[in-house]
Parts: structure tokens; C-alpha cells; sequence
């Protein structure tokens, strides 16, 4: 009997947003270089012995970050919190995410001292 496991993704992605809801230095446009962890869960395929290949999670993951984008574009409040919602959203409704498989949560780091979880 084999317990839960997740393949996990971590990848990164340039761009720019500023925070039109917020009263400090993040209203005015700035840029960050995110970090990301995607955790993707799944039946372990008995003959390969994986969940899904990670080339294949991350070719589809990389079409999704808005990499050198003005990220308001696509996140009208884009905050970290909105952003890994906005992420976990287009990652478990992508076409290339196997249907054995489930997005169970993004970690999106702004800065490497700070970031948020999205899980459901």
C-alpha cells in the first residue's frame, strides 16, 4: 500500500505589478523575481514508477507564469495572496495537467523571506 505522493515543481518568473488597493511604496509599480512551488498529487503509475514526468508539468507550468509581464493585466489586485490563487486556478484547469493528477497547492515566494500558500 503506498501512502500519499507529490510531485513538486519549483520554478521561477520576472515581472512587475504595483498594488492599486494599497497605501505604501508597493502602490507604485515594481518588479520581483517570484519563486514557485507547485504540488501536484497522484496515482503512481505502477510500470514507471511516477506520478507524471516533470519535463512534461513543467512545459505546461511555464505557459502559465507571467513571466516578464505587468501581472495587473491578468490579477486586477495582484497582492501574493491573489497571485498563487490566480496560479493554482490556471494549473488545475490546464488541458496538459493529467487527469490522474491534482493540483493540491502553489507557494509563491515574493522575496525569499516572504511568501503564501494557496491550498485547498
Amino acid at each position: 500500500m503506498r501512502g500519499r505522493t507529490s510531485l513538486i515543481l519549483k520554478t521561477s518568473f520576472d515581472s512587475a505589478h504595483y498594488l492599486p488597493n494599497y497605501e505604501g511604496p508597493c502602490h507604485k509599480l515594481h518588479g520581483h523575481t517570484w519563486n514557485v512551488e507547485v504540488y501536484i498529487e497522484g496515482g503512481v503509475n505502477d510500470d514507471s514508477g511516477m506520478i507524471a514526468d516533470f519535463k512534461d508539468v513543467k512545459d505546461m507550468i511555464k505557459q502559465i507564469l507571467p513571466d516578464h509581464e505587468l501581472i495587473n493585466t491578468v490579477v486586477s489586485n495582484p497582492t501574493a495572496e491573489n497571485i498563487s490563487k490566480y496560479l493554482y486556478d490556471r494549473i488545475k484547469t490546464h488541458p496538459l495537467l493529467p487527469t490522474h493528477c491534482q493540483v493540491t497547492k502553489v507557494i509563491l515566494w515574493e522575496t525569499p523571506s516572504n511568501g503564501v500558500c494557496y491550498e485547498l
